[in-house]
C-alpha cells in the first residue's frame, strides 16, 4: 500500500513538473511571437531556440523549430536583398538597385532595417545624380528643349566628379586648350585647374591617350559642341 502511494506521489509530482515546463515554455513562445509581430527577427530567434534548450519536451519546442526557420527565413531574404542592391549599384543599375531594397519594406522590417533601407536608397539616388550618365542625359535633354548651357547646367554646377576616362583629342584652336576625354559612347572637355600646371597637363594626356584614367575635378559648364555636352575644371590625372 505504502509502495502504491509512493508511486503515485512520484507520478504526481511529475505531472505538475511537466505541467509547469509546459506553462513557462508556453509563456516563452507567446513572448517570442510579440518580438515576431514587432519584426525584431533576431531577439525572437534567440527566444525561440532558448525553448528548444530549456524545454526540449514539450510541444512547444516544435512549435519554436519552426518559426526559427521562419525567422531566418525573412532575415535570409533582407540580407540577400541588401547584397543584391549593391551589386546593382556597383553595375551602375540604379532603378533596378532601388527597386529590389525598396521590396524589403514589404516584407515587415523593424525601425533599424528601415532606417539601412532609406540610407541606402539616399546611396544609391546620390550615386545615381552624380554619374557621368545620368548628368549627360539631363542636361544634354534641357539643350534639347532649347535651354542655354548656364541653365542646362543648372544643379550640376560645382559638381565635384571622379571618373575613369579615356583622353582623346587635344583641342589645341579652342579657348583653355582642353583635352576631349572619352566615356562611353560621349566625351567631355578637361580643362586644368590653376592649380594644375597646364603644360604637365596636356603632356599626361598626350602620353596616356586612349588609355583609361582616373579624372577628378568640378563640373563648371554645360557644352553645346556635339557629343561633348560637360566641361570639367580638371584637379587630378591618375592612371590605373
Amino acid at each position: 500500500m505504502l509502495r502504491i502511494k509512493w508511486f503515485l506521489t512520484v507520478i504526481c509530482i511529475l505531472l505538475i513538473c511537466i505541467g509547469c515546463a509546459d506553462f513557462r515554455a508556453k509563456s516563452e513562445f507567446q513572448k517570442g511571437k510579440e518580438l515576431q509581430k514587432q519584426y525584431e527577427y533576431q531577439s525572437a530567434i534567440n527566444k525561440y531556440e532558448a525553448i528548444v534548450n530549456n524545454y526540449p519536451k514539450t510541444q512547444w519546442a516544435d512549435s519554436a523549430r519552426n518559426a526559427i526557420e521562419v525567422c531566418k527565413r525573412v532575415l535570409n531574404q533582407i540580407d540577400e536583398a541588401f547584397e543584391e542592391s549593391s551589386r546593382l549599384l556597383a553595375e551602375r543599375k540604379y532603378d533596378e538597385a532601388s527597386t529590389r531594397i525598396q521590396a524589403v519594406l514589404s516584407i515587415g522590417v523593424n525601425e533599424a532595417v528601415s532606417a539601412q533601407v532609406k540610407q541606402r536608397l539616399n546611396e544609391i539616388d546620390k550615386t545615381k545624380k552624380s554619374s557621368f550618365e545620368y548628368i549627360v542625359k539631363v542636361v544634354t535633354e534641357r539643350m534639347n528643349r532649347g535651354a542655354s548651357t548656364a541653365v542646362a547646367l543648372g544643379e550640376f554646377e560645382g559638381l565635384k566628379i571622379k571618373w575613369k576616362a579615356i583622353p582623346g583629342t587635344i583641342c589645341m584652336g579652342l579657348s583653355g586648350t582642353p583635352v576631349a576625354f572619352k566615356k562611353g559612347k560621349w566625351e567631355f572637355f578637361g580643362i586644368p585647374s590653376y592649380g594644375l600646371d597646364k603644360l604637365k597637363f596636356l603632356m599626361f594626356c598626350e602620353a596616356n591617350e586612349g588609355k583609361s584614367v582616373t579624372v577628378e575635378g568640378t563640373l563648371i559648364s554645360a557644352s553645346d559642341w556635339p557629343g561633348t555636352p560637360l566641361i570639367v575644371e580638371v584637379n587630378a590625372l591618375s592612371r590605373e
